[in-house]
């Protein structure tokens, strides 16, 4: 099996040699900068969101994940990301999603899934309503 950098070094210098240029140490200079590029795209994607979070957020959505678009999933994995770097859980989610119920009962319009946008706009709302919410237990 053939590493990336060798494929495209292959390539660069079949490109090359059919427009009749000296291929010498150009190909892996270029082949160089494909590889270090690729990387570079790939370092700044960053870590991915953690699958049950991704599908407990599709749940939550109402989205299928068979037929979501890439900028769908985008937004998803965005919205978990940031949920999890602000200390949120799963179980959070599942407390989120009954909150979100009872907060948008009065909406005129369909209301059941939040989008993730809706989701990121409203955690802080939901969280500050549990904190609220929750009993005080003095020891």
């Amino acid at each position: 099996m053939k590493t990336i950098r060798k494929v495209v070094k292959e390539i660069v210098d079949r490109e090359l040699d059919e427009r009749g240029l000296l291929a010498g140490d150009l190909a892996q200079v270029l082949a160089d900068k494909i590889w270090s590029a690729i990387q570079e795209r790939k370092d700044s994607r960053g870590e991915a969101c953690p699958s049950e979070w991704m599908t407990s957020l599709y749940v939550t959505c109402g989205i299928d994940p068979y037929t979501a678009t890439v900028g769908m999933r985008q937004q998803v994995s965005d919205c978990g990301k940031a949920l999890i770097q602000s200390g949120a859980e799963l179980i959070d989610l599942a407390c989120f999603t009954d909150w979100w119920k009872k907060h948008t009962v009065k909406w005129s319009f369909d209301s059941s899934h939040p989008t993730p946008k809706q989701i990121r706009d409203n955690w802080g709302k939901f969280k500050t309503a549990n904190n609220h919410a929750a009993p005080l237990v003095v020891r």
